[in-house]
């Protein structure tokens, strides 16, 4: 089976694909525009092939109380989110994650080393280096049950 993790954003995604558990490609696709991040993500994913056989988790934010303005832009990030299944024939995702439950509250280069250290050594030079995409390896090695909440490896 082919596993799609994302890191969503709104002109940004990181995503990882994963072939029986393994680890193939990962990177963040940036697009020039909100109206264009689902379709640039959704060719990248269609590029891989076998859609029936696809499973595909993300990572979806809490709004927080008083934030206006963060909460504003987890609306854009939302409708972004949203529109990615959709193209790619599915009615929703596979599996979300809010951040509490994969990374818990650790330093993004805490949970990133701790992440690289779950890698085989064959997939270790695919080890990204943007932070969205290495929170997309970071979505799917948790779902994959590779590592606890917090990057703690079982």
């Amino acid at each position: 089976m082919t596993l799609f993790s994302f890191d969503p954003g709104v002109t940004k995604v990181g995503i990882a694909c994963w072939r029986d558990g393994v680890l193939v490609a990962a990177e963040t696709l940036t697009s020039p525009s909100m109206d264009a991040t689902p379709g640039l993500v959704a060719a990248w994913v269609q590029g891989f092939g076998h859609p029936e056989a696809r499973a595909i988790v993300t990572e979806r934010m809490h709004k927080r109380p008083g934030q206006t303005l963060f909460n504003e832009d987890l609306d854009r990030v939302e409708a972004v989110r949203l529109q990615i299944p959709r193209l790619l024939g599915r009615r929703n995702w596979t599996k979300t994650y809010n951040p509490t439950q994969w990374k818990g509250n650790l330093p993004k280069a805490v949970h990133h080393r701790r992440l690289l250290k779950a890698l085989t050594e064959a997939e270790a030079p695919l080890w990204p280096a943007g932070h969205d995409a290495r929170d997309a390896v970071g979505i799917g090695l948790f779902h994959l049950g590779r590592v606890k909440r917090g990057g703690i490896l079982p």
